[in-house]
């Protein structure tokens, strides 16, 4: 047997505004052992994506980590394959809420013994376990009320945007932690939320990470973010939490954000791990639900206002289907009374009232 000095290897896996630093770790080294977990490939992306062999190897470490064992030797050649088999299940996983970014590890001749740092002890988890299952069932409940999947997953969206704040700097915002039971979190915390819950629903969601262009969001340049990947009538969309969740003055939960395609979401974001294109985009929840502009109507767009006031809404989302449209609505907008005009047909029109354009989704909101 070849033995090798033991390394710590740090996950660059932080994300909030998304930064945060590494919290400390508090080892447990317990040898805990429990039943054989099934693993369900339509569930979670990343494990679909291996072989058999490596589904194998995945399969242990998970285990390994769910019952907080102190060690596991997998049958991997390399830390490369290490690596990349840790980083799928953090991707995969959110319910791993008190495990590391960090590990060590020791090299043998034919595998490698994996040992994980944990930052809660074993009764720790067992107690936050206990907490947010009261929390999400809760959740689970009321979701049983929709059949439809669409309707479970705007719910869901929904729920959490409206239970969260974003907030930096916590030592859990990282995690599920965050947003069940402290209410603030950042991009990594909402996205992993809305990840659990969908899994809890038997759901397909798989965490993304990457870059956002920051001038989307009012800055300059890039920051780092994390969103969701779903499946839904066999095609792949994105739904963005964080961003979805509008602060502020005119607070509110942006549908525009929800059932993204890969097209409308590379505008946005540049991931960094796996991740699935649209393939027809054949479904749009602005055309199911909302308004979907394939002309210029402005009937259709002060009905719109209209229905939004009689929901309680103190603002109104419309999509373009279009370039051109979308760039004719934002000129006239910009340039002339347009927009009083419309509110002032849907009888709504306030000196706080105002407009916002998301170039990349071809979205207008308007605000009375």
């Amino acid at each position: 047997m070849k033995k090798k000095l033991i390394v710590i290897l740090c996950i660059c896996f932080l994300l909030s505004g998304c930064f945060d630093q590494k919290g400390k770790n508090e080892n447990n080294t317990g040898n805990q052992t429990g039943t054989s977990i099934s693993i369900d490939k339509s569930i979670y992306y990343g494990y679909s994506l291996l072989d058999e062999d490596e589904q194998k190897i995945y399969s242990d470490l998970y285990q390994c980590l769910y019952y907080l064992n102190d060690r596991v030797e997998l049958e991997v050649k390399t830390i490369d394959e290490l690596s990349r088999m840790y980083k799928l299940i953090l991707a995969d996983h959110p319910e791993l809420f008190y495990i590391s970014y960090s590990y060590e590890y020791i090299e043998r001749d034919s595998s490698i013994v994996f040992i994980p740092k944990y930052n809660y002890s074993s009764s720790q988890v067992d107690k936050i376990r206990k907490q947010i299952d009261e929390k999400v069932n809760i959740m689970n409940t009321e979701l049983q009320n929709y059949s439809d999947q669409i309707d479970q997953m705007k719910y869901i969206y929904d729920y959490i945007i409206k239970s969260v704040v974003y907030e930096q700097n916590s030592k859990t915002d990282q995690n599920i932690i965050s947003v069940f039971l402290e209410g603030k979190s950042v991009c990594a915390g909402y996205a992993r939320a809305f990840q659990y819950m969908m899994h809890q629903n038997g759901l397909f969601a798989h965490l993304v990470t990457g870059d956002a262009k920051e001038d989307l969001v009012g800055g300059n340049g890039i920051v780092t973010h994390a969103w969701n990947m779903v499946k839904y009538n066999d095609d792949y969309y994105y739904i963005d939490p964080t961003w979805g969740d509008i602060e502020g003055d005119y607070e509110h939960t942006c549908d525009a954000y929800f059932m993204m395609t890969s097209d409308e979401m590379l505008e946005m974001y540049t991931p960094d791990n796996a991740y699935e294109l649209t393939k027809k985009g054949e479904y749009s929840y602005f055309g199911d639900r909302l308004v979907l502009l394939e002309t210029y109507d402005e009937s259709q767009i002060v009905s719109a206002i209209k229905k939004s006031v009689l929901m309680g809404h103190h603002y109104t989302e419309v999509k373009c289907s279009s370039d051109e449209l979308y760039n004719m609505m934002k000129t006239k907008l910009q340039s002339s009374s347009f927009g009083y005009e419309l509110l002032v047909k849907a009888n709504v029109w306030s000196d706080s009232a105002r407009f916002v354009t998301r170039d990349a989704l071809r979205v207008i909101e308007l605000y009375y």
